[in-house]
């Protein structure tokens, strides 16, 4: 019982550890969910100010366009008076050039790599992924007959060698593996998408991207993620459009213009209109090329800033759940610290009764012992003084028959010296004439002349006398002394009776004791076997081997138990024959034996370990492990391999201004946290 209050206290003071720093991680979890919504207003913040500019942007690429517009309409105006036909001829290479730029819808490629459209065999699922990867490599002026006139005229294509290798990302493949391109062209398509990834879908590729150092990571439907940077399908191909879109519109116009005008101005202006419509052509892509790289920037921030917003609100929500589990466990831990405090409560006073009840009975056998001790002495007392009361009976008696003996004597010589008596009274009488009532006189007045008889009277008084003076001698002779005799006797036979039953009780007492001491000595020695037992053993696993054992002492002027042990490479010895670390070790190991034998909840050691070196170390905090399914170990240490070994650890620093502080760490909590 005293062992489950035990556990019931520490149990108790866990809860309550726990509960002591659940409200910290409560706060520092409130406080991350601010700073989270504090970061995701700041995240909307910027989503806006991104969707301004990108709205700016717009703005400044339509007035880009309309200004464009407008300078080819003038330049065209004052180009009309060139020659009709060199102007449809200008018109006709224009619309060959815008065939070449034009973009086609998705999943198709942008205008300025249409060349590669013939030129890359790709799935149709792929071609979104393809169009996001390429990029702005899509402003490369390379046309289709360029890549003839490379073809035809044997030349290789000149590929840079200073790419940087990027390892594939986990869950992705390389982009490459997934295009089919003519033999020539492959060092151009490697050069160019060597460190372009594939990913299965768009969260996959998110993840992948925050971990490269350099390279593109892109999905089948067009999405393209980069360290820092975030492409949608749409914000690569539909600046594009727009322009090209406009562009022929332009052309369209001018083609109607010279249908009307029939050709009616002259040749000389020829050059100077087609210079003129391809310095147009020009400018409008730069200017379409700049607006496009705006209101791409733009989108891309706005997505960004949409991808943050919503990593915030999971993140919120992520976290509002952890909060709502830490106020449950903390409503959890508190309900089971009320339960153990009333199983305590419960227990403690289980406890307490318990023990009353054994010092109750202890202080009754105590008590029970002392009155027979006492009942035994009383008895021993009342023995002697009834045999004294017997001795002074007996000579009582004696005396008593005596003095009956000597006082029928005397009543006799009385009787027979009375009647001598008055028989020579009458024989006085008679001789003197003197009657019966009348005294006789004093012989001594009497002038008796010498007879036979003077003798024999004389003797005869002389006898009288010293009757007389016996009997007065005699001491009184007391009358209850019969009756005092019956009520000695009644009293010798109740202390008789009360001897036997105290007889008896101490011949159960002791029959008690030897029933306690023969359970005790079983006991004893089932307990030291099994101590011995446990005791080699963990002797041998401290040392790495040897032998010890434990005896008991055999003079019962000096009992105890001896420590014998035998480390590897050693004689057999006692205690006082090993060194400092083989003491240290050896007492160790009685104690894990005890322990092992009779567990406890709590078990303190006092830097057991600071005479052991680093290997023997590593063994006792082995053999420690054995013993923490049923006792929890405190280790006061300054040993780095025991504080490895800990699953908790409790330090006290002091800070600057000398007040000092107790550090937990609980390692388990560590580990996890870090995987």
């Amino acid at each position: 019982l005293q062992a489950a209050a035990v556990a019931a206290a520490a149990e108790r003071d866990r809860t309550r550890t726990v509960l002591a720093t659940l409200p910290a991680e409560a706060a520092a979890l409130r406080q991350r969910r601010t700073t989270v919504d504090e970061e995701a207003a700041s995240a909307a913040r910027q989503a806006r100010d991104a969707a301004d500019r990108a709205r700016a942007a717009e703005e400044d690429a339509s007035r880009t366009r309309v200004a464009l517009a407008e300078a080819q309409a003038a330049r065209v105006e004052a180009l009309l008076a060139g020659e009709a036909s060199a102007l449809r001829d200008s018109v006709e290479r224009a619309e060959r050039d815008l065939a070449e730029h034009e973009v086609i819808p998705e999943p198709q490629l942008p205008s300025g790599l249409l060349w590669l459209r013939d030129l890359l065999q790709v799935d149709d699922a792929l071609a979104p992924a393809l169009l996001a990867a390429l990029g702005e490599a899509a402003a490369v002026a390379l046309t289709r007959s360029a890549v003839l006139g490379v073809r035809a005229a044997g030349m290789s294509v000149l590929v840079p060698d200073d790419v940087v290798e990027v390892r594939t990302p986990a869950g992705c493949e390389r982009l490459t593996d997934h295009i089919r391109v003519d033999a020539d062209l492959r060092p151009v398509i490697e050069a160019a998408l060597h460190n372009v990834f594939l990913a299965p879908d768009r969260r996959t590729a998110l993840a992948a991207a925050r971990g490269l150092l350099g390279g593109l990571v892109v999905t089948s439907d067009g999405f393209a993620a980069q360290p820092g940077l975030v492409r949608t399908p749409q914000a690569v191909s539909g600046a594009a459009e727009e322009a090209n879109a406009r562009l022929r519109a332009v052309l369209e116009w001018l083609r109607k213009e010279l249908v009307a005008r029939g050709g009616t101005d002259g040749a000389r202006d020829s050059a100077q209109a087609i210079e003129a419509v391809e310095q147009a052509e020009r400018a409008a892509a730069a200017a379409h090329a700049a607006a496009s790289a705006r209101a791409e920037g733009a989108r891309l921030d706005s997505a960004t800033s949409e991808e943050r917003r919503a990593s915030h609100a999971r993140l919120r929500d992520a976290l509002d759940e952890q909060v709502s589990t830490t106020e449950r466990r903390l409503a959890d831990e508190e309900g089971r610290l009320r339960a153990l405090i009333a199983q305590e409560r419960d227990t403690q006073a289980h406890v307490d009764a318990t023990q009353a009840e054994q010092r109750a009975a202890a202080a009754n056998a105590r008590e029970s012992l002392r009155s027979a001790e006492l009942a035994r002495e009383r008895a021993l007392a009342a023995e002697g003084s009834r045999r004294e009361s017997e001795q002074r009976l007996a000579r009582a008696r004696e005396r008593l028959a005596e003095l009956r003996g000597e006082r029928s004597k005397l009543a006799v010589e009385e009787e027979r010296a009375s009647g001598a008596l008055r028989l020579l009274e009458e024989q006085v009488r008679a001789e003197l004439g003197l009657p019966e009532d009348e005294p006789l006189p004093d012989p001594a007045s009497l002038d008796l002349g010498e007879g036979e008889d003077d003798d024999g009277r004389a003797s005869t008084m002389r006898e009288l006398q010293r009757l007389r003076r016996r009997l007065m001698a005699l001491e009184p002779v007391n009358p209850l002394a019969e009756t005092e005799l019956a009520e000695i006797g009644e009293r010798h036979r109740f202390l008789v009776a009360q001897r036997a039953d105290l007889d008896k009780a101490i011949a159960d007492l002791r029959s008690l004791a030897d029933e306690l001491a023969t359970a005790i000595a079983e006991q004893f020695s089932a307990t030291f076997q099994a101590v011995d037992r446990e005791f080699a053993s963990f002797f041998a696993k401290l040392f790495g081997g040897g032998q010890a054992s434990l005896r008991t002492s055999d003079d019962p002027e000096d009992p105890g138990i001896d420590i014998y042990a035998r480390p590897p490479g050693k004689r057999l010895g006692s205690l006082q024959q090993l060194s400092g670390g083989e003491r240290a070790l050896t007492a160790t190991a009685l104690l894990l034996a005890i322990l092992r034998v009779k567990p406890t909840p709590f078990c303190v050691l006092d830097e057991v370990d600071a005479a052991l070196d680093e290997r023997n170390v590593g063994r006792f905090t082995q053999a420690l492990r054995e013993l923490t399914d049923r006792t929890q170990f405190v280790v006061i240490t300054h040993n780095r391999t025991t504080i490895e070994a800990a699953d908790t650890l409790y330090g006290v620093s002091m800070d600057e201004s000398g007040i000092s502080k107790v550090i937990s760490l609980r390692l388990a909590e560590l580990d996890a946290r870090v995987s």
